[in-house]
């Protein structure tokens, strides 16, 4: 009975840790791919968190059964209840399933009031119930004999150390010369943007651009998420899943039936325009730039997704052992100061990554990734102040400030006359994601009305513009590579953009 009971306190072990494991145990290995390296502290600590809990679960499951041995009280439903809410609350964290609607408290509701059902109407049913999910419990806990050691494994394997930003020795350009600078603003809608714009919102910057650029009004979208979207863009082929390698480097592929490949930089953009004779420079928000293209960029900074969980590669392995509950802790004390300077230090930080790299006129490349105005809100247009708090239509219009900021730091370069601006964004805003996310406010369901517009954002400027023109023609977001690769090779107007469109073979 003990080894029994301790297999059954494994199982749910599992079940209560899946959104700390998942991640590191599935094939797709995301959190080695989206936290500073090296990570092995939060590996190990994962390894001891899944032990602890398994443990506490099985005397958890000793105690229910001095009070009930018989499994016929509610406090079994409560037990079962709260971990099958855990579990699907973490495998939703994670993403594994679409889960627009499920939340944890709306999970262990329902089953709660299955499990209170039967237990009016069914007793015995309740009885065999309780017990089918105890043996589910113990089967499921055999898991443990894999899953244990491959985390041990992978928090003692090799792992690089990330440079979060370097700057290469580069020959100083005479100016003025020929630059491409590039926005991509994450998530930006073309229908919030210029559309179905929200009354009263107020985006200066985008309007004055939008009347001396050439603007994309049907672009097509090719994926949902960054970590898919952008290196699609990059290497201009489609990519329809992403994972890592236990090192933390980038495997794609193009469909479900096409072999796993690892990412090459030497395909990209970046390295193309290496081969030409431009110098590079990125800035880089939730993906790891600097680790997968340190040869074909001559300047990086990134600064990777912020995890709501306290693990850091910073901490010990006993720190990052604590750090769910430091987060729990977090949650419940919801700490506003706390929060608000967290999200000015990070946008500050990157603003200033950006103004940099915009301003550094040896770098004629220029990716600058922003943050907004993907979601939560970050911004509170009314004050001006960081927070959070705010809404997507507050995140657009921080978006205005922003893009004021760097177009004034690029109209001071010896090399603006020469300068043409890219305005892009990798995805629309994706409202079943946050619909029934914590953030999500009163403004953005009234923005949105429920509805996802899947219409990114692409303009053009080009050096002297003072005309607008829209590109009507569906244009796959794919082009958006062969676009910048035509660039990149020769100069070109409005005009001659237009003219390049229009030959591009339709699309079905």
């Amino acid at each position: 009975m003990k080894a029994r009971r301790l297999l059954e306190g494994a199982g749910a072990g599992i079940l209560l840790t899946l959104g700390l494991t998942w991640n590191n145990l599935s094939s797709w290995r995301l959190d080695l791919y989206g936290r500073q390296m090296p990570i092995n502290t939060v590996v190990r600590a994962i390894a001891i968190d899944l032990v602890l809990i398994s443990l506490a679960c099985a005397g958890l499951l000793w105690l229910l059964e001095r009070v009930d041995g018989k499994d016929r009280t509610l406090l079994w439903a409560l037990f079962a209840s709260a971990l099958v809410a855990r579990a699907l609350g973490g495998l939703a964290a994670v993403e594994v399933f679409d889960h627009e609607g499920v939340t944890p408290l709306r999970t262990f509701v329902v089953v709660l009031v299955l499990w209170l059902l039967l237990w009016i109407f069914r007793r015995h049913w309740y009885t065999r119930a309780i017990r089918g999910f105890r043996f589910f419990l113990l089967i499921l806990g055999f898991c443990i004999f894999w899953m244990l050691p491959q985390l041990v494994w992978l928090g003692f394997a090799q792992q690089p150390h990330d440079q979060m930003a370097f700057s290469k020795p580069v020959a100083a350009q005479a100016v003025p010369h020929r630059r491409v600078v590039w926005l991509l603003f994450d998530e930006m809608s073309y229908d919030q943007l210029f559309d179905h714009r929200w009354p009263r919102l107020e985006m200066p910057n985008f309007d004055q651009l939008r009347a001396e650029s050439v603007n994309f009004s049907e672009v097509q979208p090719d994926g949902f998420y960054t970590a898919i979207v952008v290196p699609s863009i990059m290497l201009g082929q489609p990519v329809s899943n992403v994972r890592s390698s236990t090192a933390g480097y980038l495997y794609l592929r193009s469909s479900a039936q096409d072999p796993w490949r690892r990412f090459d930089p030497n395909a990209t953009l970046f390295a193309d325009a290496k081969n030409l004779g431009w110098t590079t420079g990125r800035v880089s928000w939730s993906l790891p730039e600097c680790r997968l293209m340190p040869e074909q960029l001559d300047r990086c900074w990134m600064q990777l997704f912020p995890y709501g969980d306290h693990f850091s590669q910073q901490n010990s392995t006993l720190g990052n052992v604590v750090a769910p509950v430091r987060a729990v802790v977090a949650r419940l004390k919801g700490d506003p100061t706390r929060d608000t300077q967290s999200a000015a230090e990070a946008i500050s930080s990157l603003l200033n990554a950006a103004q940099s790299l915009a301003a550094d006129e040896n770098i004629d490349f220029v990716l600058i990734h922003l943050p907004v105005p993907h979601p939560r809100g970050t911004y509170h247009r009314a004050t001006g102040e960081i927070s959070y708090g705010g809404s997507y239509i507050d995140n657009l219009a921080l978006s205005d400030k922003i893009l004021g900021e760097l177009e004034s730091t690029l109209a001071k370069t010896s090399s603006a006359s020469m300068t043409t601006l890219i305005i892009s964004s990798d995805h629309s805003w994706r409202v079943p994601i946050w619909r029934n996310k914590s953030g999500w406010t009163r403004e953005d369901e009234a923005a949105s009305q429920g509805k996802f517009e899947p219409r990114p954002v692409l303009m053009v400027h080009f050096p002297g513009e003072t005309a607008t023109e829209t590109i009507t023609q569906p244009f796959p977001i794919l082009k958006e590579h062969d676009l910048i690769e035509n660039l990149l090779h020769n100069p070109m107007n409005a005009e001659e953009l237009e003219d390049w469109v229009s030959k591009q073979p339709a699309q079905h």
